[in-house]
């Protein structure tokens, strides 16, 4: 004895499975019109990628489009500008599967991060005014926790 839900689920199987059948069976048939039209269909989805472009502007990756929060964000940066840019750098082996948590590895990193810390930019300010003007760590430093780290300490 069989119930309902049962009875209900052979049915739409059935249905399912009979277009199939009559998919297959006219691919069978017509291979080559089927190779065409299946490359034809890919050929025009794919056209919409000539307009691809990606997004990397903060505001509009992370913040929803037409809603209050994009308001609020507008309103706040109007008094808060930041001027701050973050970049992270990814240190990695020369050697796929070679561990960076080595004293020589981390003793390398740190000195790059060391050489980083105690360059000087050099700016001409204002443009065309042949006056230049120099900049440290600390002086573009965004303080991370009250403090930027002081290049004395750099070693």
């Amino acid at each position: 004895m069989t119930s309902c839900v049962e009875k209900t689920g052979d049915k739409v199987e059935r249905a399912i499975s009979s277009q199939f059948t009559k998919l297959g069976v006219v691919c069978g048939k017509y291979p080559r019109r089927t190779i065409l039209l299946s490359i034809l269909f890919t050929v025009v989805c794919g056209a919409g990628f000539m307009r691809w472009s990606t997004e990397n502007r903060t505001e509009k990756l992370w913040v929803p489009q037409n809603t209050l929060a994009e308001v609020e964000r507008t309103n706040y940066e109007s008094y808060y500008e930041s001027l701050s840019r973050f970049n992270n750098a990814i240190v990695q082996a020369d050697v796929k599967g070679e561990n960076v948590l080595t004293k020589d590895r981390l003793v390398e990193a740190m000195s790059m991060h060391n050489a980083i810390v105690t360059t000087k930019a050099t700016v001409e300010y204002p443009v065309d005014s042949g006056v230049d003007v120099q900049y440290n760590f600390t002086d573009l430093c965004t303080p991370f926790f009250g403090a930027c780290q002081d290049p004395a300490y750099a070693g």
